[in-house]
């Protein structure tokens, strides 16, 4: 149901009647919002239906982070897959960095190639100190620093991918209903 946006004060008041709410219960800015005029009816009907009752909508928004709260807020059902997707590469990523800088101790694994070896002996990241069974001089951080700087290109390449993939997906599979 399509609501008009009114910014005539009796019908936002009215809407505030309508949920046996008063400008007091209305947070600091809304309230300020209202007074000044700027809150139109509609807007005022989608703050109590998100705010006012216990909803899933609701339940997301509180139990969740601001940012990813975010995602959801504001989004029709239709549309909470493709915000799902969002929320879950961000949270993927945001683990696979967090994991690729984690320090980590290495004493000493021999592989096959050179490379493989040349690598092991980096810095996990350009901050780590150096310990009895490996020096980093200034060479090996520089190079840690670019080798990190790719690693991280590739995880945010290979999940950009994955998520656009899904996203065209989805948005194909809604166009096709």
């Amino acid at each position: 149901m399509f609501l008009e946006e009114l910014f005539d004060r009796k019908f936002v008041d009215a809407v505030l009647n309508e949920w046996q709410k008063t400008m007091m219960d209305l947070p600091a800015g809304f309230r300020q919002a209202y007074e000044m005029g700027l809150i139109s009816s509609a807007q005022m009907v989608k703050f109590l239906a998100t705010n006012a009752r216990p909803t899933t909508t609701r339940f997301i928004s509180r139990a969740l982070p601001d940012g990813i709260s975010r995602a959801f807020i504001g989004r029709i059902k239709q549309e909470w897959d493709l915000a799902l997707i969002n929320v879950l590469t961000v949270t993927a990523c945001n683990a696979i960095v967090v994991w690729s800088l984690a320090p980590s101790r290495s004493y000493g694994n021999t592989f096959k190639f050179d490379l493989q070896n040349t690598l092991q002996k980096l810095p996990n990241n350009v901050f780590e100190k150096s310990y009895p069974l490996r020096e980093f001089d200034l060479q090996k951080r520089f190079h840690s620093f670019f080798y990190k700087a790719a690693e991280l290109c590739m995880v945010g390449l290979s999940a950009g991918a994955v998520q656009g993939s899904l996203s065209n997906f989805l948005a194909n599979k809604k166009e096709g209903r």
